[in-house]
């Protein structure tokens, strides 16, 4: 049995859980050590499309601006798929 501060003896039904509404707040379980090495892969795939990028401008400079464009897009979807896993 549960006891108050002052010794009294406690209910052992539990309170009602406001935090529901605040669950953005409340803390979760992710590997520091997962976090850091997804975050590098993302930032290595990044540093690989922009040089590959600018490789292409050098390179074949004939490439429309629409194939940039799609290029672009489809960085940004994927990050935004990455990111929601």
């Amino acid at each position: 049995m549960l006891r108050a501060v002052g010794g009294q003896p406690k209910a052992d039904t539990p309170e009602p859980d406001e935090s529901w509404s605040q669950w953005w707040l409340r803390g979760r379980r992710f590997s520091v050590s997962r976090l850091a090495i997804a975050l590098s892969d993302y930032v290595a795939v990044l540093w690989l499309l922009l040089l590959v990028s600018r490789l292409a401008v050098l390179f074949l400079p004939a490439i429309p601006d629409v194939w940039r464009n799609v290029a672009v897009t489809a960085f940004a979807a994927a990050s935004v798929g990455y990111a929601s896993l």
